[in-house]
């Protein structure tokens, strides 16, 4: 938004404007990052990505100091923190999972709890349009 204090995506296929807060006690101005169908907004120790197959952003936190720098890919986004390890966020999930969550199982987990909550969700396969960030 134009007062920084929050981000917000929009894509056709959720025809509505989704906004997170942004963390005003993190010095430093956020920073949009878009690639193939991924959009983070890096902040800080904070990265915000969005899932435009779920329509939700999700934050990963960092430790003070650290800074989250997003790694894209076409699917995926991933922030390695130097003390906490690995974190992956991908579209088809919305949301983060640390390393050792996605061999646990957790994104399983989770996939199953989401989709059983909202049954009429979209499906995170097929075409995506473009969306667009605005801060």
């Amino acid at each position: 938004s134009d007062d920084g204090k929050q981000a917000s995506a929009y894509c056709e296929a959720h025809p509505n404007w989704v906004a997170i807060p942004i963390n005003q006690a993190i010095k430093g101005k956020p920073v949009p990052v878009s690639g193939g169908r991924m959009v983070v907004v890096m902040h800080g120790s904070q990265c915000h990505a969005f899932s435009e197959a779920r329509g939700t952003w999700d934050t990963v936190s960092l430790p003070d100091g650290e800074k989250a720098t997003p790694v894209m890919n076409s699917d995926s986004v991933s922030v390695h923190s130097p003390t906490k390890g690995d974190f992956v966020f991908k579209d088809a999930w919305g949301k983060w999972f640390t390393s050792e969550e996605i061999k646990a199982g957790k994104v399983a987990e989770h996939l199953a709890q989401a989709n059983s909550k909202s049954p009429d969700s979209p499906s995170p396969v097929g075409r995506h349009p473009p969306n667009r960030t605005t801060l």
